[in-house]
């Protein structure tokens, strides 16, 4: 004697299997997810906080060199200023400038918020140049803004 099901009530069980199996996967990587958002954001909270912090204490001003492409940040009461972005393709980047380097003078004359602003096209920066770990590595260079680098 052999038992004999309905093809409805085999698929009927068949369905029920799959979607269970899918249900708790679906909820364990679901729980797994938040989890690690969770945990992600509250190491990122801290961080934002410290960095913020940071920013406070120091003082950091911020000009935007609109003429020539660049953003840069000083310490206040300090006359060094490091950029901080390049317009790929603007004069800056045509000239080699990059992010990290710090513009020590501006043809010839100790660099102010209102100089970086006003920089234009055939200004010469001089630029002392910081590796990769942010070490002063005494080079440097004049970049002439518009130039084709080096």
């Amino acid at each position: 004697m052999s038992l004999r099901f309905p093809i409805w009530a085999v698929l009927l069980l068949l369905i029920i299997a799959v979607g269970a199996t899918y249900y708790l996967t679906e909820n364990r990587i679901r729980a797994e997810y938040e989890e690690i958002v969770r945990s992600y954001g509250e190491q990122m909270e801290g961080y934002i906080e410290s960095e913020a912090e940071n920013m406070r204490a120091q003082k950091t001003l911020y000009v935007k060199c609109p003429g020539v492409g660049m953003d840069a940040a000083y310490p206040e009461g300090e006359m060094i200023f490091s950029v901080t972005a390049v317009d790929v393709g603007g004069l800056a980047d045509r000239a080699g400038v990059d992010i990290g380097d710090l513009v020590i003078a501006v043809n010839g004359a100790e660099p102010t918020p209102e100089i970086m602003k006003a920089l234009k096209e055939g200004d010469t920066l001089t630029i002392k140049m910081v590796g990769e770990d942010g070490a002063d590595t005494g080079e440097t260079f004049d970049a002439v803004l518009g130039g084709s680098g080096e």
